[in-house]
């Protein structure tokens, strides 16, 4: 069994602000609005982190999944979107919405992506770690197009 440990620190500065810093890595500012989600949207919040964490395990897991399928990924790029509701006076994560874009090198290979998208929908280790919805869009472009030549 292999296991592995990531040491995160977290200091509070002020406010409801605080730094966030890992071994190795740059330091993260990150803020915490209590009252309303609309305040300070220049500042890292738990929820975005939260849905940075989810987008980016299952980027890298469709990305090995993809690899060990010989998968030819041209380019990959995701919208995340995290959904916050107010009940009983307090704020709940409801739901996590992933667009992921792939591009492939032609529509040929649809079926072993669609494959590999969804092994990684059951193998991201942090959407496995939540209780919460979490939903996968995807969205595929090709390098080449049905129907037009490619310039060579």
């Amino acid at each position: 069994m292999e296991e592995y440990f990531y040491e995160i620190d977290l200091s509070w500065k002020s406010e409801k602000a605080g730094f966030l810093t890992s071994h190795g890595v740059d330091e993260i500012k990150v803020f915490s609005p209590i009252e309303t989600p609309r305040e300070k949207k220049n500042q890292w919040t738990p929820e975005q982190l939260l849905g940075a964490s989810v987008s980016s395990c299952f980027m890298t897991t469709f990305l090995e999944i993809a690899e060990k399928n010989n998968l030819e990924v041209i380019s990959y790029q995701s919208q995340c979107f995290v959904k916050l509701e107010k009940k009983t006076d307090k704020f709940t994560t409801e739901e996590i919405l992933i667009r992921p874009i792939v591009k492939l090198k032609s529509n040929n290979s649809f079926l072993l992506a669609q494959r590999c998208l969804d092994e990684a929908e059951t193998a991201c280790p942090s959407r496995k770690a939540l209780k919460i919805s979490i939903e996968i869009h995807p969205i595929f472009e090709y390098l080449n197009k049905p129907g037009k030549k490619s310039k060579t």
